[in-house]
C-alpha cells in the first residue's frame, strides 16, 4: 500500500517501529548490551509517540514496551485512529 494511503497515524506507528528496530539492532550487534538496559529507552520513545498520536487526534492511545522472547524490545500498541478505526497488535521488529 502507498503511504500516500495510510492514515497520518498510521505512519507514525510506522516511524516508531521503525525506529524500536533500531533500538533492536543495536542489541544485537552489541551496542546496548540487553534489552534490559534498553527498555528505558524504549519507553521513552513510546511516550513521545504517544502524543505524536494524541495530537493526530486518536483516542485511547497506548503504546507499551516489553522484553520479548530471544532478548529484543517489543512494543504493544493500541488507539482508536482519527478516522474512527482501531487499530491494535504487538510486534518484535527485527532488521536483519
Amino acid at each position: 500500500m502507498s503511504p500516500d494511503l495510510l492514515s497520518p497515524n498510521l505512519l507514525t506507528l510506522r516511524e516508531l517501529l521503525v525506529e524500536s528496530g533500531a533500538i533492536n539492532e543495536r542489541i544485537t550487534c552489541g551496542d546496548i548490551c540487553s534489552a534490559k538496559t534498553a527498555l528505558p529507552r524504549a519507553r521513552k520513545l513510546c511516550d513521545k509517540y504517544v502524543k505524536l498520536l494524541i495530537n493526530e487526534k486518536a483516542d485511547d492511545v497506548k503504546l507499551e514496551p516489553y522484553i520479548a522472547y530471544g532478548g529484543l524490545i517489543g512494543i504493544t500498541y493500541g488507539f482508536v485512529s482519527s478516522g474512527g478505526e482501531p487499530i491494535m497488535g504487538s510486534v518484535v521488529v527485527r532488521t536483519q
